[in-house]
């Protein structure tokens, strides 16, 4: 049986609840905490609208429970004070608010997997949007063209060629309209086309400050060069959103606001982890004067990762490049010791699903011989897997050697099957006993990704509420026996009891993923997305990873455009309504933290 089963409220339980409200409500002291994180019960007040967290469990969330008493509602609808996501506003709703009254700061049980930067996706995360463009291409006759070391082009042949570059594009206009600034250095003939109304000159005789009018549709913004002049070639083009020319913070305070209610961030994608090419520190990594900043173009650079977790206090998880050499990995480690706010906590991961054969890092590490299933603990393959990662997270120990509580080295293995986790944990290059933290392993954490799904091809019978209806009665047992499993990995290794092993999530969530634009589910795989249902596994799927032991649900993604390939945002668009995002909302409700919190006993 679930953990979301309606009951009937008794009114003594309401007379009860009542009379608890007006006694915290005397307790409570005055006024809001902007800005601090999503807190249990928090679902209503100063946010975006009223309708988002403000980051503190006070009156306005109380009012919210209490206005709509007894109400049957969509499951974990905020505007009606549903929180634990049964469809009935009552007493699990206001437990959840009166146990976490007053509360300002959840412990650090979230954290979100940031989406790759593509010119095509629909999350602001830079305010000068040219870093999230695409790279250059070639039009108007142009056969080639060269870039110096930071990809700003140099040279077009023949000159009066244009190389070009679009942000937006395929958005159906879902993205900031209004002014846009441009700017450069350099002398080239630059213009903007696309979805632009006009562009102008406010600065009279600088040409190299447009101002760009936009009204938003399906083109996109391209800025167009040519005519590039070879003794004073083009460069630091930048195309400010509107009322964000030389803002304070790289960053779009949206998309920031947004990230306000995870702990840890997890940095997989803008590193373009999977895939990597990159060995060498000098010559391989990005870096923050390149002119594009995303994953088309070799993914974001370390400087932008430590500043975001600067400006939101959050914690770090970096994931180190299969092929990175030892000095990569310890300049990599050194920067963030020096440059990350000192309260961080810092998560380091050897690579991602390592064991996916669809990624280029599991084809490195696979030996000639192959793995056949069910293969033992002395297999080439796991120890090749064990061996670099002890090397990456010894050199990140040696790094933060008079610091090592801050760090928390990942193993992270297979959901579905646990054996692989097992032997590459039992390898002998993972034991130190002289590890600080006294476990007697090179590693702090066992990990496996947390998602609940079933193939679409599967079930295309089936309506969305259908396929929900059916994860959430499986959750519980299927989805639950993966993470004990895993759980009971890490508790097998936790010999020091003052800091054991955790059995942390690094992807979480729906993985509803129709991949084929003509399947006859696409349709019921996008609508799952915004089903209300979707919040009651959301729930279900949290409660089974917390009541397995699990201390950290990372949350696989934060903002991107519904498509046959890719289903993970937790809002679709950056400035969607927190009521259309039920995943999202399940995340940082509170519902989902720890389960209903159970009804009172009757009064006498």
């Amino acid at each position: 049986m679930n953990r979301l089963t309606t009951v009937l409220r008794p009114t003594s339980y309401v007379l009860w609840a009542v009379f608890a409200c007006l006694l915290m409500l005397l307790a409570a002291p005055p006024g809001l905490l902007p800005g601090a994180r999503a807190v249990p019960g928090d679902i209503a007040g100063a946010g975006h609208g009223v309708d988002e967290p403000d980051g503190f469990v006070g009156i306005s969330d109380l009012n919210r429970v209490l206005g709509n008493w007894n109400v049957t509602c969509d499951p974990g609808d905020w505007t009606k004070g549903d929180i634990d996501g049964d469809g009935f506003v009552g007493t699990f709703d206001l437990g959840i608010v009166l146990a976490h009254f007053n509360q300002t700061d959840p412990d650090p049980f979230l954290g979100t997997n940031l989406g790759p930067i593509e010119y095509w996706k629909s999350h602001w995360v830079f305010v000068d949007v040219f870093k999230m463009a695409r790279e250059w291409q070639m039009s108007g006759g142009a056969t080639s063209f060269t870039t110096d070391s930071d990809a700003w082009p140099e040279t077009i042949t023949p000159s009066n060629g244009t190389v070009f570059s679009t942000i937006f594009s395929d958005l159906d206009g879902v993205y900031p309209g209004g002014n846009y600034v441009l700017t450069y250095e350099g002398t080239a003939d630059v213009t903007v086309t696309g979805d632009v109304t006009s562009v102008t000159l406010p600065d009279p005789g600088n040409i190299k400050r447009k101002l760009v009018a936009v009204t938003p549709d399906n083109q996109g913004i391209r800025v167009n060069v040519t005519n590039i002049s070879v003794g004073d070639p083009i460069k630091n083009i930048r195309l400010w959103m509107p009322g964000f020319e030389n803002a304070a913070s790289p960053f779009h305070p949206l998309f920031i606001s947004r990230l306000e209610a995870f702990k840890v961030i997890r940095f997989m994608d803008w590193q373009k982890i999977n895939g990597s090419n990159e060995v060498d520190w000098v010559n391989d990594r990005k870096k923050d004067t390149h002119a594009f900043q995303n994953d088309n173009a070799g993914g974001v650079a370390l400087e932008y990762m430590i500043e975001l977790c600067n400006l939101l206090e959050a914690d770090p998880w970096f994931c180190m490049p299969h092929k990175a050499d030892n000095n990569y990995v310890t300049q990599f480690a050194t920067q963030v010791k020096n440059d990350i706010h000192s309260n961080a906590t810092i998560y380091v991961e050897y690579s991602n699903e390592l064991w996916n054969s669809g990624f280029s890092q599991f084809k490195w590490l696979f030996p000639p011989d192959g793995l056949p299933t069910g293969a033992g603990g002395n297999h080439a393959f796991f120890i090749k897997w064990a061996t670099e990662a002890a090397n990456d997270f010894t050199q990140w120990s040696s790094v933060f050697s008079n610091d090592h509580d801050r760090l928390v080295r990942v193993i992270a293995g297979h959901k579905n099957t646990s054996w692989i986790t097992n032997n590459v944990l039992k390898k002998d290059v993972l034991e130190n006993p002289t590890d600080p933290v006294g476990n007697g392993v090179l590693f702090d954490a066992v990990a496996c990704s947390t998602y609940f799904y079933k193939k679409l091809d599967t079930v295309s019978d089936d309506d969305a509420e259908g396929i929900l209806d059916n994860a959430i009665q499986h959750i519980p047992n299927d989805d639950a026996a993966d993470y004990q499993a895993h759980a009971g990995l890490a508790q097998d290794y936790s010999v020091n009891p003052s800091r054991p092993i955790s059995f942390i999530s690094y992807e979480g969530g729906q993985h509803y993923v129709p991949n084929d634009p003509n399947s006859p589910t696409l349709v019921t795989g996008l609508e799952m997305q915004r089903h209300p249902k979707m919040y009651v596994a959301y729930l279900e799927n949290i409660w089974a990873f917390v009541d397995s032991g699990g201390s950290l649900y990372m949350a696989f993604n934060t903002v991107g455009k519904f498509t046959d390939k890719d289903t993970f945002g937790h809002f679709e668009y950056q400035d969607e309504s927190i009521n259309d995002a039920p995943k999202h909302r399940a995340l940082i409700g509170g519902g989902g933290r720890t389960g209903p919190v159970p009804d009172p006993p009757p009064q006498p």
